[in-house]
Parts: structure tokens; sequence; C-alpha cells
């Protein structure tokens, strides 16, 4: 995988927006309606875009909410068993801060706020609950199987909080499961403290009872910042890096 042969990029939410109706739904009365109108489809178009990728042997790079966990799933064992070399990687995030940072994109009107050629969007908060626990759940099926090749969790900005190599005919023995519940119940550090009392200022001036809402769900991780139990390092990408921080897309560095 490389500058040259690009991955084939897939994410569920961009093929929304191909979707015979999308337009007319999004210019309605109730343009809510339209994501989740169009999603299943967007999700079965999504699988046989996997397919047909397999079929032409093409390398793959894939993003999933894991609000429906048996997607990714259903996904994962297909290039598995097809004998793609599966890397996972993991955001991990504190519920508040996920919250927060959702808010924040969307009033802002960051380009992260929208997927592709859709418009920026308010994300639901049972949306984004669905998808944080769906995460959870899947962590813990990676934990079962033996064909998930190599799992990478990262906090914001790009630093490896945890990184497991797995071993032919072996499962991670619950040590993705167990790496996700410390990162989103660890302490924040001092630069996350400061960036969500910011945030949340901003977000004070334009709601303030959500505002409240999301600090009381930030007091718990705003005692005493310990010493990290991992050790974070830069990600960083192939062919420079050393193998524990990177990612390896499949190739030996």
């Amino acid at each position: 995988m490389n500058a040259i042969n690009p991955p084939a990029h897939f994410i569920a939410d961009v093929y929304k927006a191909f979707h015979p109706s999308y337009l007319s739904l999004i210019s309605s009365a109730n343009p809510v309606h339209a994501s989740p109108a169009t999603s299943p489809d967007a999700r079965r178009w999504l699988a046989m875009a996997c397919a047909e990728a397999i079929t032409r042997k093409l390398d793959v790079l894939l993003e999933s909410a894991c609000r429906h966990p048996d997607d990714f799933r259903d996904l994962a064992r297909m290039f598995g068993e097809a004998g793609y070399f599966v890397e996972v990687v993991v955001m991990a995030v504190p519920a508040a801060l996920s919250r927060l940072g959702i808010l924040h994109r969307f009033y802002e009107k960051l380009p992260e706020a929208g997927s592709g050629n859709l418009p920026a969007r308010l994300t639901p908060v049972k949306v984004h609950d669905d998808s944080y626990h769906g995460l959870t759940s899947v962590a813990q099926w990676i934990d079962e199987v033996d064909f998930i090749d190599r799992v990478v969790m990262v906090r914001r900005g790009n630093l490896v909080a945890f990184a497991s190599e797995g071993v032919e005919g072996t499962s991670s023995s619950g040590g993705v499961s167990a790496a996700l519940r410390r990162e989103r119940e660890r302490p924040l550090t001092a630069e996350e403290r400061d960036v969500a009392s910011y945030d949340l200022q901003k977000l004070q001036a334009r709601d303030a009872p959500l505002a409240e809402e999301i600090k009381k769900m930030l007091e718990p991780l705003l005692i005493e910042e310990e010493q990290s139990s991992s050790r974070l390092r830069p990600l960083e990408f192939p062919p420079a890096g050393t193998k524990d921080v990177a990612l390896t897309f499949g190739n030996s560095i």
C-alpha cells in the first residue's frame, strides 16, 4: 500500500449521498430523516463494495463508527477469511470528550462535522451512544477471534496508547477491551483539561444546559493526573518508525 497504489477508502456514510431519495429527504421539511432512511441501503452497498475489492485483491481502508457492531464483525471476518492482513486502529476517547468534540466540530463548522459530500450535521446523542457502546462490543469480540492481525489504539493527537500484534491461531486474550476501558476511564491530561475547558466555555455561550450536562460528565476525569501506565508514542507510518508504533498496512517495517 503506497502513494502509487492507494487503498480503496470506504465509509458507509458516504454512500448515503448516492441514494436516490437522499436529496429530496435532505431538502424536505424534516431533513433529520435523511440519514436513518438511507442508512440501511448505504450499509449494504458498503458490504458490496468490500466484496468487490476483495475480488480485485485491492488494499482497503475502511472506516466504521461501530454503531452496528455486527456490520464491523462481518466485514472484518470477510477480509480475514479472504487472507487479508487485518489491522484495526481504535480511537479511544472518554465519553465526555467524545460528546464535546462532536458539539465543537458542528458549531464551529469544522470539515470533520461531515463525511464526503454530506452536509455537516450534529450527531444525535443516541447515535453517539450506540456507536460508543458498539465499539466496546467490538473490542470484546476482537479479543475472542484469531483473524485480527494487529490492533493499534490511539488517543487524539495520534498518540499510541496500546498496540497488540496478533499471533496466528490465537486471540488477544482480553487486551484490547481492557485497554479501551482503561483509556476511557483515565484522568485527563493537563492539555486535555485546557482544551475541554476552552470548548466548554464556547458551548456555554450557545447552550448553557447542554454545557452543564457535559461538564458533569467530565468531572470524574478531572482528578489529579497520575503517571500514565501506558508509554505514549506518536503514531508513525512506514517506511519510517518502529513496528510497535507504526501502521504497517500489511507491510514489513
